[in-house]
């Protein structure tokens, strides 16, 4: 729900996101990266419901490597900060993870 809910914002927001799975959901569900709003407001409606298809296929498994996925997104943060420093421009990396229950 979570996850879903950040689509919307920025469908609605027109904001540029991208959404990233840990770990690769497999060629029959979706890809690993996807996003929102990258390709022109004209598409944002497909693009959230991309992020809904995958995200209601998609299982966990596996080892989940996250520092790997982190290195990576700061790599492509840094890319970008000089273009993003001259617009004023700001960038939010959300992690969301799976619901933990634990049994006593």
């Amino acid at each position: 729900e979570c996850v879903t809910y950040h689509a919307e914002m920025a469908g609605l927001l027109e904001a540029p996101t991208a959404f990233r799975m840990l770990n690769n959901p497999g060629a029959t569900v979706g890809p690993q990266q996807f996003g929102v709003a990258q390709t022109g407001s004209g598409m944002i409606s497909q693009d959230i419901g991309v992020v809904r298809n995958i995200l209601y296929k998609a299982r966990p498994g596996g080892c989940t490597p996250l520092t790997a996925h982190l290195v990576e997104i700061r790599a492509n943060v840094l890319g970008i900060s000089d273009s993003l420093n001259a617009e004023g421009k700001k960038v939010v990396v959300v992690i969301a993870t799976g619901e933990t229950r634990q049994i006593i």
